[in-house]
């Protein structure tokens, strides 16, 4: 009641060829996926580092801002950053505010974070391993200037010439 078929010479060269076909495939496979996967991994892994590099500019910047303004305290700069940079999910930062002790004598505000780069990875670190990502920011106290140069003012715009106003032609 069986039947056996009998394969024409062009299907069994098909069948042959899609045998030897699928043992290369698999080669290829085994060759090309840990390149795959060592790219996934670093572009994880610097993106993670990018969105770091990101919220600490936003963190000191934050706190310098608070800094800046009369009443400020090395404690409430510190507390700021940390607000930032908490929202980001990142651990394990450094915050430094220079000077400590901030009065209306002061004339700048330093900012310095630093994120260790082990510790807040998403996946083991392997580029960034044993690296620090630090940001400063230095803004100048509110009633201060820069520089002891006086402060320029611009130039008024000169006026348009014609003096009137212009007419469009249908």
């Amino acid at each position: 009641m069986y039947q056996t078929r009998f394969l024409s010479q062009p299907e069994k060269r098909c069948r042959d060829m899609y045998r030897r076909r699928a043992g290369a495939t698999m080669v290829e496979f085994a060759l090309t996926a840990p390149i795959l996967m060592l790219l996934v991994g670093a572009a994880v892994e610097l993106s993670r580092a990018n969105m770091i590099h990101t919220s600490i500019e936003n963190a000191v910047y934050e706190g310098a801002r608070g800094g800046i303004v009369p009443g400020a305290s090395a404690a409430k700069i510190e507390e700021r950053c940390r607000e930032v940079l908490s929202a980001a999910l990142i651990r394990d930062a450094t915050v430094q505010v220079q000077p400590e002790i901030i009065s209306d004598a002061t004339r700048e505000v330093f900012v310095t974070v630093a994120v260790p780069a082990d510790t807040n990875s998403i996946i083991a670190p392997v580029f960034l391993r044993g690296k620090s990502l630090t940001r400063t920011c230095i803004l100048p106290r509110e009633g201060f200037y820069t520089t002891d140069q006086p402060v320029e003012t611009t130039a008024p715009l000169p006026k348009p010439r014609g003096g009137g106003r212009k007419r469009s032609r249908l």
